[in-house]
């Protein structure tokens, strides 16, 4: 056997261990690749800056759904713009940001449906000393003094789970340190028509409100 013909059979060889070798890395490209399509779920990306507060339609306006991969998806973030639904921001969302549900929230300051405003001003002690928020749900007891002994004292309960819309300060007082504190308060409570005969406890009676814990 000459040597080119030696030589001719080794680059043979050569080439055909190169082949084998970038068809084996073609095939894991390949695999790797659909793996990795295998491995995106789709998420909320935020487009641009989102102010805290803004409504579910800016938040929209303001967002795509996007592919990210399972390993980079954050907990709690949103695979579609329809689990947004009414919600608003509670903080602001950057550009870039997954949309997360921590970030968003109920909107506090929405009257439900069929209700109307009416504060009512009451001390401190039957306010719940004051830890009243917007989007606070309470309990309200009504009490009424004795008449005669045919309309003795009573109280009870009237309504439960009103909204508390809004909180202000009405009165305050100086303790003998001389810290200032809250002594009154005016609450406003989103009421249907029939809740108005609050209007009645609050000229002629007395008002409690009992703080829901939160759900």
């Amino acid at each position: 056997m000459n040597r080119r013909r030696v030589a001719g059979i080794g680059a043979a060889v050569v080439l055909a261990g190169a082949g084998a070798t970038g068809l084996v890395a073609w095939a894991d490209s390949a695999k790797s690749s659909a793996e990795d399509q295998q491995s995106q779920t789709a998420v909320v990306i935020v487009d641009k800056h989102v102010s805290k507060g803004a409504d579910a339609p800016t938040i929209a306006a303001s967002s795509h759904e996007g592919t990210v991969q399972v390993r980079s998806l954050q907990p709690g973030a949103l695979t579609s713009e329809s689990q947004v639904g009414s919600q608003v921001a509670l903080a602001d969302l950057e550009p870039g940001d997954q949309l997360v549900q921590a970030r968003l929230g109920a909107n506090v300051n929405e009257l439900p449906a069929g209700t109307v405003e009416m504060s009512i001003k009451l001390d401190a002690e039957r306010a719940v000393g004051g830890t009243l928020t917007p989007g606070s749900l309470v309990d309200i007891y009504l009490s009424t003094d004795k008449q005669n002994d045919a309309a003795p004292a009573s109280t009870a309960l009237g309504f439960q789970k009103i909204k508390v819309t809004n909180v202000q300060t009405a009165a305050t007082t100086t303790d003998e340190k001389g810290a200032v504190k809250a002594s009154q308060f005016i609450v406003t409570l989103a009421l249907t028509t029939d809740q108005q005969k609050l209007v009645a406890a609050a000229e002629f009676g007395h008002i409690w409100l009992v703080k829901e814990p939160q759900s």
